[in-house]
């Protein structure tokens, strides 16, 4: 399943922050589509971490790789292709059968790994984004919380819904092939992440909303961030 590019902004939430986006999501009469759940992500990269280099380098047409699975819904687990230019993003998504998320923290991760790719080259086309050879690199578990609203775009004269998340308990853990996901302790993150996702054509509405709030948007990654926490790489 292939998305349309669409704007994804983040904001870098404290616990004062956090109360301002509950005004914003107040102010625009959001309401929660489904409950709150869980959300893990198993991250890949090249054996030369390329997706690292790409993000940090500050290059505008990059993409990272992970393997994701909800612990309060189904039994799937999806292989996603996540792709931004600037800040538009859009998502690959590819149902991984062979895989059960009721087993997946049994196997070791190089176990994982061939179970994935394997099934994805047997099953879907050819992706040209993973000509290279990936590898699992850091695995991030987080608690998600869903709102939508419906938006009228005054020069579209339409109305279309807009997104927002927000992530809190995140933690992250290193992995190695050779042992399974939860081999190794979590390192907790304390700050929040908010995400408002929308077409391209509602920007200038979605910036008139958002001038109202003290919310400024910054540029996050929660592989980087991972990455920096477990210190391979610096990240701010």
């Amino acid at each position: 399943m292939n998305e349309e590019y669409r704007y994804e902004i983040k904001f870098v939430l404290s616990e004062y922050e956090l109360l301002e986006s509950f005004r914003f999501l107040k102010s625009i009469n959001a309401f929660k589509p489904y409950p709150d759940r869980d959300v893990n992500s198993l991250y890949f990269d090249t054996i030369d971490f390329q997706c690292v280099k790409d993000n940090l380098s500050g290059i505008s047409d990059r993409h990272k790789v992970r393997l994701r699975w909800y612990d309060d819904i189904d039994n799937n687990v999806f292989l996603e292709i996540k792709k931004r230019v600037g800040r538009l993003g859009s998502k690959d998504k590819y149902s991984i059968k062979n895989l059960s998320k009721r087993k997946i923290l049994e196997y070791n991760i190089d176990e994982i790994n061939k179970k994935v790719f394997n099934y994805f080259h047997k099953n879907y086309q050819f992706n040209n984004l993973l000509n290279e050879y990936y590898i699992p690199i850091l695995f991030v578990n987080y608690r998600r919380e869903y709102y939508e609203s419906d938006i009228f775009i005054s020069n579209e004269h339409k109305t279309d819904r807009l997104r927002v998340t927000i992530d809190k308990k995140i933690n992250f853990r290193n992995i190695s092939l050779n042992f399974p996901i939860k081999h190794y302790n979590e390192v907790i993150y304390n700050e929040y992440i908010m995400e408002i996702k929308f077409p391209i054509y509602m920007k200038d509405e979605v910036s008139r909303i958002l001038k109202s709030f003290s919310l400024t948007p910054k540029r996050h990654s929660k592989y980087l961030t991972g990455m920096a926490k477990l210190g391979y790489v610096t990240y701010i």
